[in-house]
């Protein structure tokens, strides 16, 4: 009789070579010996269910899921803490994932779908890499919009927005093409930018959401933004400003066409930035065309400013500007209106919040008055108002960056870098060695070849001869006795001194090394005050941080203090990605205003600047 094990393991067996019959003759069998035993689990923890769902066969499922009738296979998380919702979050299980959800408790619905596994992957996160948008769909159905969620960053730093551009920079990469898989991830974009996104936060690469959009084709970056509405073009039109603003001509002329094309939806004052920014070697215009409906009773009064009438065959060309139809002010349909076109004088609260530059350039005639522009001094900074989250990511991608510069120097200092430096202190340790070896083994042979020569020739010798050779005789076996004190040992540490020359302990005292230490002080101390805040911060990684810093302001060895380092480097990294997402640290900051003020120039990497927090003003 077999032992009941043994159909468990043939059902595995049979799941995961996706035998479809196999599988209903095993559960039979098993239905009629231990009903319990369709509970049991493979070495990995994974139910009947997670290998059915893994598999990709929709029939083997659903019969899999309708044999098992038991909500604590739901519950269970395999070795990778991953549920059976994890390998149901496929388009072709959309069935079954409602039906799976359904059968669990409605208080644990959401437990379930925002559960991590053990990578820190969502739901989110794997269904945005694998392009499955029906999933997708389901979530923000049965859930409401949580930014918390849709902005969790995995291991690497990356949300669901980061996976969808790398997936959709990795389709446009293969060959042949796949357009479908590009219109899904495209689509999954826009939904996740609709729902909350954020496409300024930064991986552990440091690259941003809007970083990986300009790498897409023009193309499918005009896709995105045609898919949005105009409310929402916002954030990526303003993020096109900041970075023309501070690369100055140094950008893609398709991006800025693509920039000019769609501010005008979204203010006069983005459009005038716009026109300004892309176009700074021309006289920055105070003047714009505006196109009103005006009651017929007041067409003189209209005329008098300089406005004229449209005609009929005229109101129906399109913007320029998205290709949008043209919204004009009052009821068109109303025979008591007009429709006028003319030019309107930008007003001073518009220019006031253009750049420095942009007003210092500003040609107006002497009818237009404009009192309330700043024209002082023309040096100019770009200030981070207080943010707190996003000005302690920025503080922290700075100190990240100097401190990995810092370690690169480090690195070069360490002899063992260099091959020929190696071969010199591996041939000088050797000849300190063997040189002394060398002398004492001739001292050690010259006494023995006296002793051996008065012992065979004593008989022979006269008196004086055999005087000489015992002075011989004492003289080397003193020699050989005192060689070891006199040369040997200093030789090994002359030897061990050039072999272990990059590990000599001093403490590598510098400005710069101590300026590390007390911004890691400073970090170390705030966290440590806000701990309760700071739930996502692993506490092992602020332990870590603390004992690294005490052995910082120690005396180190060189290759010791790199491996610290590159420690607090991994340490600071961790921080930066979790400070990013927190948002219970509202109310607080690691770094003080002053320090997150930076002057930028042509040498400001972009990944140091927010991308959605310049103001401008004045040192």
């Amino acid at each position: 009789m077999y032992k009941r094990h043994y159909f468990v393991d043939a059902l595995i067996k049979a799941i995961k070579e996706n035998n479809y019959e196999d599988v209903i003759d095993l559960v039979k069998l098993i239905n009629e010996r231990s009903p319990a035993s369709l509970f049991s689990c493979d070495e990995e923890n994974k139910t009947f269910l997670h290998l059915a769902l893994a598999t990709g066969n929709d029939e083997l499922s659903n019969f899999i899921f309708n044999e098992i009738k038991n909500n604590k296979v739901i519950y269970t998380k395999d070795h990778e803490l991953r549920t059976v919702f994890w390998y149901a979050a496929k388009d072709a299980f959309c069935e079954i994932f409602i039906k799976l959800l359904n059968q669990a408790k409605e208080d644990d619905q959401q437990t379930l779908i925002f559960a991590c596994d053990l990578y820190k992957s969502t739901l989110l996160h794997k269904t945005a890499w694998l392009g499955q948008h029906k999933i997708i769909d389901i979530l923000f159905h049965y859930f409401k919009s949580d930014k918390e969620f849709i902005n969790q960053a995995d291991d690497d730093g990356n949300t669901a927005l980061h996976k969808s551009y790398q997936a959709l920079l990795d389709c446009r990469n293969e060959q042949p093409i796949d357009e479908e898989s590009i219109k899904k991830h495209i689509k999954i974009i826009i939904k996740l930018f609709q729902n909350g996104a954020d496409i300024h936060l930064f991986n552990n690469e440091n690259m941003t959401p809007f970083m990986l959009h300009r790498q897409l084709p023009i193309d499918d970056q005009e896709k995105i933004l045609l898919h949005l509405k105009s409310t929402e073009r916002v954030q990526f039109l303003r993020a096109y400003a900041q970075l023309f603003e501070e690369q100055s001509d140094k950008y893609d002329q398709t991006e800025k066409s693509l920039y000019i094309r769609y501010s005008g939806v979204i203010s006069l004052v983005d459009l005038v930035r716009a026109n300004y920014l892309c176009n700074p070697e021309m006289t920055p215009r105070i003047f714009y065309m505006q196109r009103v409906s005006v009651p017929k009773d007041q067409v003189m009064s209209y005329e008098a400013r300089g406005y004229t009438l449209i005609e009929s065959d005229q109101k129906s060309l399109e913007s320029e500007k998205g290709k949008e139809k043209i919204e004009d002010r009052g009821d068109k349909k109303d025979e008591n209106f007009v429709l006028m076109t003319g030019q309107e004088v930008i007003p001073d609260s518009i220019l006031v919040d253009m750049p420095r530059r942009f007003k210092d350039n500003l040609k107006s005639g002497p009818h237009v008055c404009r009192p309330n522009i700043s024209k002082s001094s023309s040096t100019s900074s770009i200030t981070y108002p207080y943010q707190q989250s996003n000005n302690d990511r920025i503080a922290l991608n700075c100190l990240i960056r100097q401190m990995e510069d810092y370690l690169a120097n480090l690195q070069r200092r360490a002899p063992q870098a260099d091959p020929l430096f190696r071969a010199a202190t591996i041939t000088m340790s050797g000849g300190s060695i063997c040189c002394p070896l060398a002398i004492i083994l001739y001292f050690i042979y010259r006494a023995v070849d006296a002793y051996q020569y008065l012992e065979s020739h004593r008989e022979m010798l006269d008196y004086e001869t055999k005087g000489y050779y015992r002075e011989q005789l004492d003289l080397y076996a003193a020699l050989a006795f005192l060689a070891p004190w006199l040369l040997l040992i200093p030789a090994v540490g002359i030897s061990a001194c050039s072999a272990n020359l990059w590990n000599i302990e001093k403490k590598i005292s510098n400005l710069e090394y101590q300026r590390f230490i007390e911004r890691l002080e400073l970090i170390s101390s705030k966290l440590a005050d806000m701990q309760g805040l700071h739930a996502p911060i692993h506490y092992d990684i602020h332990v870590q941080l603390s004992r690294d810093i005490g052995l910082l302001k120690q005396d180190q060895y060189l290759a010791d203090c790199i491996d610290i380092f590159a420690r607090c480097i991994d340490a600071l990294k961790v921080i930066r990605r979790d400070v990013t997402n927190n948002e219970k640290l509202s109310a607080y900051s690691i770094f003080s205003r002053k320090e997150i003020i930076i002057t930028v120039n042509e040498d400001t990497p972009l990944q140091h600047l927010p991308q959605s927090r310049l103001t401008y003003g004045t040192m």
